[in-house]
Parts: C-alpha cells; sequence; structure tokens
C-alpha cells in the first residue's frame, strides 16, 4: 500500500462515524515545461513531499489562488476534454508580473507536447505542513499551447494591470483515432474538422457508442 493510504489509514484510525473524520484533499500540478519544470499545489507556503520535491503554494495572502486548475473529468468514456489550466501572474522580488508574461510568451514553445501530471496530498483539517506528505497520482495530461491575456482593473481607485496566461491540455484519450485499432470520439472529430477549415461541427461520431454491439443483417 502507498504512503497515501497509509496516511489516510492514520487519520482514519478506530473512527466509526464518517462524521468524525476531519481530513481534505488538495491538488498538486507538476507543469514539466521543457528545461523549466514547475511544481505548485492548492494551498499556502511551500509543500515538501515525500518524493524529495518542493511544491510552491498558489494561495496568496488574500486567499486567493493564483492557479485556477479545471474541474477534471473522467475519460474512460473514450472523450478528450480540453483543460483549461489559468495561471495569474504577479509581481514578485525576483521579477515583475509584466516581465514574466513576455517571457513565457517568448518561450512557450516549451509547453508543446510536455507532460502535465497532477497528484493528491492529504491532510487533517486544521494541521500545518508535515515535511514529508505523500502523493498519490490521479491524472496524467499532455499540454498542447499557452493563451495569454491582459487586462485592466479597477482596484480601489486605481486601475491596474493583470497578466494571466492560460495552458491547454488534453488527457490521452487526444488523438487516439489516429492510430491503427484507436477508437474514435466526437471531441477528436470536430477538432480534424476545424483543422479542414470547415465552420460547422461534425457529427460524424455522436452516435458511434450507441451503434456498439449490434448486429445488422444485409439483404
Amino acid at each position: 500500500m502507498s504512503l497515501f493510504y497509509d496516511r489516510l489509514d492514520e487519520i482514519i484510525g478506530a473512527t466509526d462515524s464518517q462524521s468524525e473524520i476531519r481530513a481534505m484533499v488538495r491538488q498538486c500540478w507538476f507543469f514539466d515545461f521543457d528545461g523549466y519544470p514547475l511544481r505548485v499545489w492548492i494551498g499556502q507556503g511551500k509543500l515538501h513531499t515525500s518524493d524529495s520535491n518542493t511544491w510552491l503554494g498558489s494561495m496568496n495572502g488574500n486567499g486567493q489562488s493564483l492557479l485556477q486548475p479545471p474541474r477534471i473529468s473522467d475519460g474512460r468514456d473514450g472523450t478528450a476534454p480540453t483543460y483549461d489550466f489559468k495561471i495569474l501572474l504577479v509581481d514578485t522580488p525576483g521579477a515583475r508580473a509584466q516581465e514574466m508574461y513576455d517571457a513565457i510568451k517568448a518561450e512557450q514553445w516549451r509547453v508543446n507536447e510536455r507532460p502535465l501530471t497532477g497528484y493528491h496530498a492529504l491532510f487533517q483539517v486544521g494541521e500545518g505542513l508535515r515535511p514529508n506528505t505523500p502523493l498519490e497520482f490521479f491524472k496524467e495530461l499532455t499540454m498542447q499551447s499557452v493563451l495569454f491575456d491582459e487586462s485592466l482593473d479597477m482596484e480601489g481607485t486605481s486601475i491596474v494591470r493583470r497578466y494571466s496566461v492560460t495552458v491547454i491540455a488534453k488527457d490521452g484519450n487526444a488523438g487516439r483515432s489516429n492510430v491503427p485499432g484507436g477508437t474514435y470520439s466526437p471531441s477528436v472529430q470536430r477538432a480534424r474538422a476545424r483543422q479542414l477549415g470547415l465552420d460547422y461541427d461534425d457529427k460524424g461520431c455522436d452516435f458511434v457508442a450507441s451503434l456498439s454491439d449490434r448486429t445488422y443483417q444485409i439483404p
């Protein structure tokens, strides 16, 4: 059994009621950018995990997460949804937000076809960060591209320029229909249509699942 589930058993202990279990799971995301790997967890402060890695906390002093991950769906039905990971850039002692924004835009090729891996970390409610927090793998994605956004927002009586980048990723079902023995999905079919310049939704695969396991007699 993994260290994650050992920790879960430790938290559950001898409790008989679910209401007595005070634990929470937080997401950790490893962006394996080419030459610049980035580890971020949805929390505050630096998280040190049992795999000897350090994860930067996404929460600022106001409780806002600078990384906004999407809701991850179950892809076992063959679908390949697009996932948007929005990262809000802020000024740091080492670099201003605009400088980071321009640097990422100049080297966005580092994202292409690189892995993005999700993990779960387990915590008891009210406890501080442990020095060797165990992780449990839960999702493997592939980064495709980056979107960039600049905006002007009112903050009190001042106008503030904000910068954000959005990493676009897909799961392992993306492109399965392009290999021998692969499967088709509506999202892949529509993506192909867009690549061909078609301005309508190709519904050629919408009914594939309903036609499976059927016997047709040719007259």
